[in-house]
C-alpha cells in the first residue's frame, strides 16, 4: 500500500480517538498525537461568516479548479481526505458526508467551521500582514490553514469537521 499524504501529514498514521459519539483525529508521530493542519492557497470566500445549526462556518470556493493547477491541488486535498474516510470499517452501514459542496453553475465550496473554543481564535492577517478580522473575509482571496477537528457520527451518517486556524487575505 502506498502512503497517502496531505501536505506533510501521512494519512496512514492517523489515529481516531472515540469521544462519546464523535472521534478526535490526530496523526501519531513517535508516540505523540499531533493535530493535522494543512493549507489551501488562493481560496475565495463568496459569502463571509454564516450561521449553520448554531455554529459559525465559512465557505471557501475552488475558483476555476478545472483550469488552475493550484486550485485543483487544493480540491484534491479535500477529495483525498474524503476517500480515506469514506470506506472505514468502523462506519459500515453509515453514509459519509463530505464537507465539499458541489454547485451546478458555480465552482464547488468547502465548508469550514470557525473555532469557538475558549482562548482560541482564528488568526486573521491582511495582505500587509497586519491583524484583521474574519468579518472582512467576504469576497477576499485567501490562504487558509485548516485543522481536522473531528469525525462526527450520527445513526445514519458521518463526516469530517474542518476548523479554520488562520486566514491570510491576499486581496
Amino acid at each position: 500500500m502506498t502512503d497517502r499524504y496531505i501536505d506533510s501529514h501521512n494519512l496512514e498514521h492517523l489515529k481516531l480517538i472515540k469521544m462519546k459519539k464523535n472521534y478526535t483525529i490526530f496523526e501519531e508521530i513517535n508516540g505523540h498525537n499531533k493535530p493535522i493542519v494543512f493549507k489551501l492557497y488562493g481560496m475565495k470566500c463568496p459569502f463571509g461568516i454564516e450561521k449553520y445549526f448554531f455554529k459559525e462556518i465559512v465557505n471557501f470556493e475552488f475558483l476555476n479548479k478545472e483550469n488552475n493547477n493550484s486550485m485543483l491541488n487544493n480540491y484534491n486535498k479535500i477529495k483525498q481526505l474524503d476517500e480515506f474516510f469514506r470506506d472505514r470499517d468502523e462506519f459500515n452501514g453509515k453514509q459519509y458526508m463530505s464537507c465539499l459542496r458541489p454547485r451546478d453553475d458555480y465552482d464547488p465550496l468547502v465548508r469550514i467551521h470557525v473555532k469557538q473554543k475558549k482562548n482560541i481564535l482564528t488568526k486573521v492577517t491582511n495582505k500587509n500582514n497586519q491583524i484583521d478580522t474574519l468579518f472582512n473575509v467576504k469576497n477576499k482571496l485567501c490562504t487558509i490553514d485548516i485543522e481536522i477537528i473531528n469525525l462526527w457520527v450520527t445513526d445514519d451518517n458521518y463526516g469530517l469537521t474542518l476548523g479554520l486556524n488562520a486566514v491570510h487575505y491576499l486581496t
